[in-house]
């Protein structure tokens, strides 16, 4: 079988990483700089000299604070109505995932309007909405993630809140020019943020290998690679280490995680458990991660019971036994009951109160945007799901109302 894959970000990391973005020369002509508001508040609050080396080092001719809570599709239009009065050479854009898709997004309706059209009608149909190539040279874009785990900066997807639901923007154009992976940008980022977005880079290696039935035994080796290193990084992190190096490491496994081998040649719509966990997060008012962590184990008790449709039990073994031998402490052989443990020991919460309403409306809006006769999870009812997440939420009160989702939150594997 031929595949083809592509990897088209320059990424520069280090410790100096934006300083030597701006000595080679890559923030050339007109530049706009968008910073993500909270990034802005954190940094005037607890490290005041990074935002002042932002605009030393940019230049930029225009500046915009971009609220990366309202990803929406008015957003988006907004962004790109500013972009088009600038006329920029160069966009940087300094923030979380949500912030990055929505600069990505921006720039795409720049560069070719009918984006625009395709973002408001396609997120109607499907979870998953494909953009046009465009006709136009696209806006050179410099991405700069002051979080870790999403890898926004490397993917060529993003995503969009819509009416319909969070919906995933597919498009190799959406990959940005350069990457910025400085842990300087990282700094503010709160702890339990940073475990957050280990576990993303973990499982973004773990789905893609469990849930593609054909061995790809180059992929694999690199997958089982970034597995163990993600383990051991995680428990790092969870005694404590926040330092600059621990920082840029879990930046570069995420990065890898998107754009190395471990991602060429799987199924394209390998990470089952991203459908569910996308809209978990949003009725259940939770973050993407913690939606994640109380689905996974009871997902990889089905798939180890031989439901093919939501991975291969062998591979999840072979997964899980590289997780095992990274971790510093036993986690037994059952990876449903092992990462139970792991989520503990990592101190991510799992708890997530619902009803059994709560757990009929995630079923519907699942299937609806990701399941029945589409490729993401095909042939899964709303039973399955509805039964899954009987056994997954806690009983007690309705979460609350929908949450617009944090500037953390992730995307999985570029498709």
């Amino acid at each position: 079988m031929i595949t083809r894959w592509r990897v088209g970000t320059t990424v520069v990391h280090g410790s100096d990483a934006w300083e030597a973005v701006n000595s080679d020369g890559v923030l050339r002509g007109r530049v706009v700089l968008l910073l993500d508001a909270g990034f802005q508040y954190a940094t005037r609050q607890s490290a005041p000299q990074l935002l002042d080396r932002v605009h030393a080092v940019a230049q930029p001719v225009a500046e915009s604070a971009v609220d990366s809570t309202k990803a929406n599709f008015d957003t988006v239009v907004e962004l790109a109505s500013w972009l088009a009065e600038q006329r920029p050479d160069t966009v940087v854009a300094v923030g979380g995932g949500r912030l990055l898709d929505l600069a990505k997004l921006a720039a795409a309706v720049v560069t070719e309007p009918s984006v625009r059209a395709v973002l408001r009608t396609g997120s109607a149909r499907a979870g998953v909405v494909a953009l046009p190539t465009p006709h136009g040279e696209p806006l050179r874009r410099v991405l700069v993630p002051t979080t870790v785990g999403t890898g926004s900066e490397v993917s060529a997807v993003a995503c969009l809140d819509t009416p319909h639901g969070r919906r995933l923007v597919v498009g190799e154009h959406l990959r940005a020019d350069t990457a910025v992976l400085d842990p300087d940008f990282t700094r503010s980022l709160p702890p339990h943020l940073v475990r957050e977005g280990v576990l993303e880079t973990l499982l973004r290696a773990v789905g893609p290998l469990v849930g593609s039935p054909e061995p790809s035994p180059v992929a694999d080796v690199e997958a089982l690679a970034v597995i163990g290193a993600a383990t051991a990084l995680g428990y790092r992190v969870a005694s404590g280490d926040r330092a600059a190096p621990t920082r840029l490491l879990a930046a570069q496994l995420s990065a890898l995680s998107h754009v190395g081998w471990c991602a060429a040649g799987r199924h394209p719509y390998a990470v089952k458990h991203w459908y569910i966990a996308n809209e978990l997060s949003t009725v259940a008012a939770v973050r993407k991660m913690v939606a994640t962590a109380c689905l996974l184990p009871n997902l990889w008790q089905r798939v180890l019971a031989g439901d093919q449709r939501f991975g291969d039990a062998g591979r999840l073994l072979v997964a899980w036994e590289a997780i095992r031998r990274a971790a510093p402490v036993p986690l037994g052989r059952d990876p449903g009951a092992g990462i139970r443990l792991l989520l503990d020991h990592w101190r991510i919460t799992s708890r997530i109160p619902g009803t059994d309403a709560i757990a009929a409306r995630v079923a519907a809006r699942t299937v609806t945007a990701w399941g029945g006769r589409l490729p993401m999870l095909p042939d899964v009812t709303t039973h399955d799901i509805h039964a899954l997440l009987t056994q997954c939420l806690d009983p007690g009160t309705s979460p609350g109302k929908e949450v617009v989702h944090d500037s953390n939150d992730g995307t999985p594997q570029a498709l």
